[in-house]
């Protein structure tokens, strides 16, 4: 992605707080959801009669899952436009809630998981990416604290709100809670996300890859 004063001219005639808005709202989800199952851990081990090494993969897959698709995404934010990449993982991540509250095992729950953390590894990078490229050098520091923001606080009051929630409802109610706010930003990123990135296309060659490590 190539970052010069032409791209910054170009882009002032996109709306920046509306779309570093979507963004950071949509990210924000997905890093509270990362984290609001935690404290229900023991309460799904009885009910779904598992270990607790078992459980952990709840979280544990969350994250790995993550982990492979940021860099995946980092490859298709130059081979595809911005907007449906977005709309993509927020409609993957709501479904992966919606497969949530109707789980009845943990084999179901587990998937449904995988299916929102498919979501987020794809929002991280997408809204980095996005918002190095509206912002110009002096406010890109300002653009990526605001980010480094809520990828430290989303987790952390995931957990306090969940564990509040828990106290009085189920563990379901802790996915109902994230669908109309899915769906707020899914209406929210076809609304306001312009696609602001220039396509390079770029070819991954897999055979010399793979013959480098051999």
């Amino acid at each position: 992605m190539e970052y010069n004063k032409n791209n910054f001219e170009e882009n002032k005639k996109y709306n920046v707080k509306a779309i570093m808005a979507v963004l950071l709202f949509g990210d924000f989800l997905s890093l509270f959801n990362e984290s609001i199952l935690n404290v229900a851990l023991p309460v799904l081990i009885e009910e779904m009669h598992v270990t607790a090494t078992t459980i952990q993969w709840l979280a544990t897959g969350y994250v790995l899952i993550v982990a492979i698709l940021i860099p995946i995404t980092a490859f298709l934010i130059h081979s595809l436009n911005i907007n449906p990449q977005f709309l993509s993982a927020m409609i993957l991540f709501l479904a992966g809630i919606l497969f949530a509250v109707f789980s009845t095992s943990f084999t179901t729950l587990l998937i449904s998981r995988i299916i929102q953390a498919t979501g987020t590894g794809m929002i991280i990078p997408i809204m980095m990416n996005t918002a190095l490229v509206i912002n110009p050098p002096e406010k890109r520091a300002s653009a990526m604290g605001l980010y480094v923001c809520a990828i430290l606080v989303a987790p952390a009051l995931g957990a306090i709100v969940s564990g509040t929630i828990s106290l009085f409802f189920n563990w379901q109610s802790l996915f109902i809670m994230m669908i109309p706010l899915s769906l707020i930003s899914i209406i929210t990123v076809a609304m306001f996300l312009e696609n602001v990135t220039v396509l390079t296309k770029p070819k991954v060659y897999i055979f010399m890859l793979l013959n480098k490590l051999k």
